[in-house]
């Protein structure tokens, strides 16, 4: 896997453990896939493939020397022009050629183990070019276009080759190289969360092409609703950016940006991910092209998966899920700008798995003769719909302008009903409606001055219907508007300033409650955060950056007004807020990256969820006076020359401090204090433009548990590891095919990764499992 820090590149295979293992049909059958597959791609080359590699072959002798030089005298001897970049070359020293190769041939050979490729273009000419890896990353979860070394936030970038390399059907697994993220656990197989520097999911603000992803119901955050086959890289930030984002963004922000068309009038690609922890398949198609400006494509997939299969042969019952997408966009791009129109429709439901607490507060799925209230998702829907425009270059000082309007509809339904009798206890159904937009534009300011400035405006509709056991129904709207500026300083050519700030105004309503009529409320209040970040450039490969930032978070519509059939709403209630203070280093150099970060982060009013009654258990939300946390993450790899091989890991500290409005402190609350990966790759170009690749490394994490103002202990799991391996083959030139098979917890170890989630508790991952992922471009 490709996981970006700075200029960092690193290879890794993420996703953690899943099923027992018996030598099934099943997996036998995705053996065979794989080699299928692999062969008929083999035979299938991209015709310009096939017809260099037909030309005969010339016999060469070339001593061994400096790449570069040994390069030009291939290329001369060859009879082609080479187009190069002396600094990709530098240093770099080839053992010659000998021997009959095609051009294609004499060029994979030579570049064998650099990482470097020889690319034909329309002319016939060849250029020297770096994979990705080795290119300025550039990101834009920062509102504007930057090289990610030139931020003063902790950013990470999964994108390109990762998702060939790691294959998975849900977004969150594909984040699990980055560090300070984690996978927030609970009780819903196939709806993962993320949690950002051990704050919890509700924390995280999730984005799509930069529109604002919200969960429908309680605080666990957003769930990924978009088919990995759409995305072409995603951007963590990690820490506050609510100068940015607004509310929400207080631990992190995750943003995926989505593909758009082809390179041709006409194309597509179909694939594949199979799964054998859920026995899942998860087909995908795309279609896609673009022809004078105007671009397009399609993609639809369908998932389902029956119940996990964890560690020690145990199926956690009632653990299955479906998801249904269809995605499309249409869009048109000139010289200086682009529109674009998106629409996309998702249909799901899954199961929540029954759960219960052992006396040392240990958290495991429920025996037969323990299961009561059994609870459902029948109806996990969401629509929507997205116009945005971009343009650059507008005048003498307006570098860029950029603004979009949106429209989203959630559904999503809840069932309980006994175990024992399969009467329903409850039904409810919650609509959300959302709409607003954004609007931005950068100025260039006094030759050293980049200003944006911009409005954002959300309004928010919420409905509940209660039809079990009476019927109820409940209507609220969150409304929030926010303006915004930062500005970038270049104060020397190696050092820049950046400031920002932004005002926000949030208005909440309950509207109409039939059960408590006297109930109806309103609530206004306002919020200003801002942030400050040095980055100092004086050093080659080297950025050095400081950063003091804000982050509130403001309750929503079920913990203030509504409620819901197990959440107690609280009008009392704060917003969240945060200051932190990092410093951070990133060196990226031919063949080693490293990303150091410290952090310090204090909290007022965090708002966590409390059982305020029992049988049926009843939670309200509550602010807590304090929290504090301190962490370090380090990410570093290193690539040995020309072999194929790399290293590479990641290890973060977490200490992580509440203390409630009695004055209880603890350092224990469900949050992994230290985890980690190590991992080593390989690859190999082969002739034809294909590339073999392998990855084995090992995932570890520190146990964790809540400690209570009266002694007790709840929320406990233990420590874990797992062991994982890839092996894959990709192929053509611009990678036409490709088939991965990854085999995952290799140890089949039973473990729970630490969450902070109550009212939901983390399930078991899965044990032993093979992951098989294929696609072929067309």
């Amino acid at each position: 896997m490709q996981i970006k820090h700075g200029n960092i590149s690193r290879k890794k295979e993420g996703s953690v453990a899943r099923t027992p293992y018996r030598a099934p049909q099943w997996v036998g059958t995705l053996l065979w896939s794989a080699l299928v597959i692999g062969g008929l791609c083999s035979a299938s080359l991209p015709v310009q493939a096939q017809a260099v590699a037909a030309q005969a072959a010339q016999d060469y002798r070339i001593a061994a020397g400096p790449l570069g030089q040994v390069l030009a005298e291939f290329a001369a001897q060859a009879g082609v022009t080479l187009s190069t970049d002396a600094a990709l070359t530098r240093g770099l020293q080839s053992p010659g050629l000998a021997g009959g190769f095609t051009v294609e041939a004499g060029f994979a050979r030579l570049l064998e183990g650099t990482r470097l490729e020889a690319l034909r273009n329309a002319q016939g000419q060849y250029v020297l070019v770096a994979p990705a890896s080795l290119q300025p990353v550039i990101v834009t979860s920062t509102r504007t276009e930057h090289d990610l070394m030139d931020i003063p936030l902790s950013v990470s970038v999964v994108g390109g080759e990762d998702f060939t390399r790691m294959p998975n059907s849900n977004v969150g697994d594909q984040l699990l190289a980055i560090p300070g993220v984690q996978l927030g656990g609970a009780n819903v197989a196939g709806d993962r969360r993320i949690m950002i520097r051990g704050h919890s999911a509700g924390a995280t603000l999730l984005l799509v092409d930069g529109i604002r992803q919200p969960e429908i119901r309680n605080t666990a955050g957003a769930g990924f609703t978009i088919n990995t086959a759409d995305i072409e890289r995603i951007e963590v930030i990690k820490g506050p950016a609510s100068v940015l984002y607004g509310s929400d963004a207080i631990g992190g922000v995750i943003n995926i940006i989505t593909k758009k068309g082809g390179p041709e009038p006409l194309g597509g690609s179909i694939g594949l991910i199979a799964d054998s922890s859920t026995d899942s398949f998860d087909p995908r198609l795309s279609l896609y092209g673009s022809s004078h400006g105007l671009y397009y494509r399609v993609t639809g997939s369908g998932l389902n998966a029956d119940d996990r299969k964890a560690g020690d042969n145990v199926t956690l019952f009632n653990s299955s899920y479906r998801q249904r997408s269809v995605r499309g966009l249409v869009g048109y791009e000139w010289d200086n700008g682009s529109l674009q129109f998106t629409a996309e429709r998702f249909r799901g439901s899954n199961n929540y798995t029954p759960v219960i607490a052992d006396a040392d507060g240990r958290y495991r799925p429920a025996d037969p003769a323990e299961r009561t209230t059994i609870s459902e998702v029948p109806k996990n829907d969401r629509d929507a719909y997205v116009l945005a425009l971009d343009m650059r270059d507008l005048g003498e000082n307006l570098v860029g302008l950029k603004s979009n309007v949106y429209y989203q509809k959630l559904d999503k339904g809840f069932d309980y009903y006994s175990y024992r009798t399969g009467v329903y206890s409850g039904r409810h159904l919650y609509r959300h409606e959302a709409w607003g937009g954004s609007l931005q534009t950068d100025w260039a300011m006094l030759d050293d001055h980049l200003l944006s400035v911009g409005l954002d405006f959300d309004h928010i509709r919420m409905d509940k219907h209660d039809y079990l056991p009476v019927h109820n129904v409940s209507e609220g709207i969150l409304r929030t508007t926010a303006l915004f500026a930062q500005d970038e300083w270049s104060l020397t050519p190696d050092l820049t300033f950046t400031a920002g700030v932004r005002q926000t105004w949030i208005r909440t309503s309950l509207d109409r409650d039939t059960a408590n009529p006297d109930r109806v409320d309103s609530k206004s209040y306002s919020n200003v955060v801002s942030s400050m970040g040095l980055v100092y450039r004086g050093i080659e490969d080297v950025a050095l950056r400081a950063l003091f930032s804000q982050g509130f978070k403001a309750p929503n519509l079920t913990q203030m007004m509504i409620g819901s059939g197990v959440i107690i709403p609280n009008p009392d209630l704060k917003p969240e807020k945060s200051n932190n203070f990092e410093l951070g280093a990133r060196y990226s150099g031919q063949d080693l990256n490293v990303d150091f970060t410290l952090y310090h982060s204090t909290f007022r009013n965090g708002i966590l969820n409390e059982i305020v009654s029992t049988g049926p258990t009843r939670w309200q939300a509550y602010n807590v006076d304090r929290a504090r946390s301190w962490g370090a993450e380090l990410a570093a790899d290193y690539t040995f020359g020309r072999s194929g091989f790399s290293v590479y890991g990641n290890l973060n500290l977490l200490r992580y401090e509440t203390e409630d409005k009695n004055g209880f402190k603890t350092r224990h609350s469900s949050r992994s204090p230290a985890w980690g990966t190590l991992g080593v790759g390989w690859e190999k170009t082969l002739s034809g433009g294909r590339t073999l690749f392998a990855d084995f490394n090992a995932m570890a994490g520190k146990g964790a548990y809540t400690l209570q103002a009266n002694g007790n202990v709840k929320d406990r799991t233990s420590s874990w590891y797992t062991l994982n391996t890839t092996v894959g083959l990709a192929g053509g030139k611009e990678h036409e095919y490709s088939v991965t098979l990854s085999l995952r917890n290799l140890l089949d170890r039973s473990y729970q990764i630490a969450s902070p989630f109550s009212p939901s508790s983390p399930l078991p991952e899965p044990g032993f499992h093979a992951v098989l992922g294929v696609n072929v471009a067309f």
